[in-house]
């Protein structure tokens, strides 16, 4: 969906609280998203990026610390910190909005 200013956003509802939730998609999200578009496991699907188990999802992201010989165990929870802080707080976005996209309840 577009907002008021021409970006685009995602609008969806957090399941556990049931609470609605608009997500601005920034534009290095958009390069992301735009490669996704025609990927095989989404072509009968409404989501815009293939969906990991944390189980799978902990596999890549050890796969992708030795490449980058990063020392720290990544996890999903690392993820999720990570996104909480240096995607959400460091671009203004207010800690009430962030703990909505990460579904905590307040």
């Amino acid at each position: 969906m577009s907002n008021n200013e021409g970006g685009l956003w995602i609008r969806t509802k957090r399941v556990k609280i049931n609470t609605a939730v608009k997500i601005p998609i920034l534009d290095k999200a958009q390069t992301i998203l735009n490669r996704y578009t025609k990927h095989h496991c989404l072509i009968a699907s409404d989501a815009v990026l293939p969906i990991y188990s944390n189980q799978n999802t902990n596999q890549y992201l050890k796969v992708i610390a030795e490449i980058l010989n990063i020392q720290k165990k990544l996890t999903f929870h690392i993820a999720r910190h990570t996104f909480a802080i240096l995607i959400t707080l460091s671009n203004g976005v207010p800690i009430e909005t962030m703990a909505k996209l990460l579904g905590i309840q307040s």
